[in-house]
C-alpha cells in the first residue's frame, strides 16, 4: 500500500485505491507490459496536443 498511496496521493479515495491496489496485486508484471501500445491507444482515443 506504501508504493500506492504516496504523499501526493494521500487525499485518493477508497475506491481509487482499492482499484489501484487490485492492478498491482492481479495485474501483469511490469515485464509484460507493452508501453508502446497503451501509449498508441491513448493518443488514438481523442486528439491530443503532444510536446516533445
Amino acid at each position: 500500500m506504501k508504493r500506492i498511496k504516496t504523499e501526493n496521493h494521500a487525499r485518493m479515495k477508497s475506491a481509487v485505491l482499492n482499484a489501484l491496489m487490485t492492478v498491482s496485486i492481479e495485474g501483469p508484471d511490469i515485464e509484460a507490459v507493452d508501453f508502446g501500445k497503451m501509449v498508441d491507444a491513448w493518443h488514438q482515443e481523442k486528439p491530443r496536443r503532444t510536446v516533445f
